[in-house]
């Protein structure tokens, strides 16, 4: 395992993270919270400083977008980058997402070189 120590990273869809922790994916993020809902997702960014956030789209109560705008919108918080993780990989859902002041998209499924490639960029590690 390649293990990032000292860094709180905030996931909020959780299946496609314990996927990519297991060993076979090679990749231990070292500290992860996990939230059900955007309405969560948005408390625990707001309570917390995390190094970076996976925000599922479509999720309950709250969908991404909006979760995102909140947080944005929030000038106490910290803000972290905010990664969108979505089916919809047309231009215009990229764009939609960019505009509600996420600063990157990666699709579902959600691959290990995406992961890698998200980790690299935000919290400028070098995973291969």
């Amino acid at each position: 395992y390649r293990e990032i120590s000292c860094v709180c990273v905030c996931i909020l869809w959780f299946r496609c993270v314990r996927r990519c922790k297991s060993a076979r994916e090679g990749i231990h993020l070292g500290r992860c919270s996990y939230r059900r809902s955007a309405v969560q997702a948005v408390e625990a960014v707001v309570a917390h400083d995390f190094a970076l956030v996976l925000m599922d789209v479509m999720m309950p109560e709250l969908n991404g977008l909006e979760a995102t705008r909140e947080i944005r919108r929030n000038a106490t918080c910290r803000q972290p980058p905010i990664v969108a993780v979505t089916a919809n990989a047309f231009d215009v859902d990229r764009q939609e997402c960019l505009d509600a002041g996420m600063d990157d998209v990666i699709t579902k499924p959600l691959q290990r070189r995406q992961l890698v490639g998200v980790l690299n960029k935000f919290l400028k590690t070098s995973f291969a």
